[in-house]
């Protein structure tokens, strides 16, 4: 866990936030999330792969 939480939480208010205000950036986020999950996908299929 993160030492300071209270900064964590705020940014879990504000991500939505901006996303709801300006919706280019809302596509932004979710084009991140996606490619991070793909690519953390297929990173532990490789790790398992390779040991």
């Amino acid at each position: 866990m993160p030492e300071d939480i209270t900064l964590w939480k705020d940014a879990i208010v504000a991500v939505p936030g901006l996303s709801l205000a300006y919706p280019v950036a809302g596509l932004t986020h979710l084009s991140i999330i996606a490619l991070d999950f793909l690519l953390l996908s297929r990173i532990t299929a490789l790790k398992r792969v390779i040991s």
